[in-house]
């Protein structure tokens, strides 16, 4: 995503500081299922995984 795609009201440095942390977070506290390629990889559960992080980030 370029930031002139990011929703009005944003900026690269706020999604960063938001974003960032939260998939650091998922990727290592799954990084089994991620190394494996699990159901987790799946592209339909990553698709998944961006709405809910899309509909609960500010």
């Amino acid at each position: 995503m370029h930031e002139d795609e990011l929703p009005a009201g944003s900026d690269a440095q706020q999604v960063e500081a938001c974003v960032l942390p939260l998939l650091a977070d998922l990727i290592s506290g799954h990084s089994a299922h991620f190394l494996a390629r699990s159901a987790l990889t799946a592209p339909v559960v990553l698709a998944g995984l961006g709405i809910a992080v899309h509909h609960t980030t500010p």
